[in-house]
Parts: structure tokens; sequence; C-alpha cells
């Protein structure tokens, strides 16, 4: 990862080129001196560090990315798997209610439906036993279900 001490000799280093291509650009005069030289060479090689730091962190970056992604990946694959039971759940409970619904033996409005892995709940108030045991069949009879479990009272609501 770039430090900011990092970030400082890389600004210096992007700095140093720019004079020095400002210059090449402007006339092709050697080094005056030793001096000048040396100062050339340290440029030179400060670009040429900056060049690989600036490589690492391109490829810490490209590392972080194929981290991440694996943990998305991963969790995504988690949260389909918690997922999708409830997801089935509901579409049972709809498709009991929707069976309710369509009888006109029963009073749906009066029946609350609950699932949970193939189990259904059913509750509510009804007026007769009959209505009661009809909608219980309803239920067993919906595709999915593997257990109905009837706190279906009868008597007159109030």
């Amino acid at each position: 990862m770039l430090t900011t001490r990092d970030l400082g000799f890389v600004t210096r280093a992007l700095v140093a080129l720019g004079t020095v291509a400002g210059l090449a650009a402007g006339c092709t005069i050697g080094p005056e001196s030793a001096e000048d030289e040396r100062a050339a060479e340290r440029v030179e090689e400060d670009l040429e560090r900056a060049g690989e730091r600036i490589e690492e962190a391109g490829e810490e970056l490209a590392a972080g990315a194929r981290r991440l992604g694996k943990t998305l990946d991963r969790e995504a694959v988690r949260l389909n798997r918690e997922i999708e039971p409830r997801l089935q759940d509901a579409a049972l409970a709809a498709r009991v209610k929707a069976r309710l619904i369509a009888d006109p033996e029963v009073n749906p409005f009066q029946i609350d439906v609950d699932a949970l892995d193939g189990v259904i709940t059913l509750g509510g108030m009804v007026e007769s036993d009959h209505e009661r045991r009809e909608a219980e069949e309803l239920a067993r009879r919906t595709e999915g279900v593997r257990e109905v479990v009837s706190n279906i009272e009868v008597g007159r609501r109030s």
C-alpha cells in the first residue's frame, strides 16, 4: 500500500520528470556539471522506484479486488441458501390461502395461514366444525404441504 512518504516521493519524481521533459522539449543541452549529472541520475532512479511502487500498488489493488469478488460470491450463495426456504414457505402459504379463497364453503378472511419448512399452521375462528375440517383438508391437499397444524377455533365472533 502506498504511504504518505511514498506519495511525497512519487510527487517529487513526477515534478522532476516534468522538469526534465520541459527542458528536453526546449533544448538539447547536456549536463553542464558533474552536479547536474548526479541530479539527473537521482531523478532517473527516483522515477524508476516510483514506477515500481505504482506497479506494486496496482498488484495489491487487483489482489484486493479478487478477494472482494470471492467474498461477494460466497455471501451471495449463503444468502440464497437462507432466503430460498423462506420464499418457498411464502409461496406455499399463498397457495393454501388461494385454495381457501376459491372454496365457497370456507370464509378465507377468518383463517390465518402460516408456513414454515412445509408445515402449514392454520389459525382463526370459523362458524362451524365443517368449515374448520374443510379448511384443514384443503391445506393438506395442497402440493408441498408436509403437515397441517390447526389452531382454528369453532364459534361465533362477537
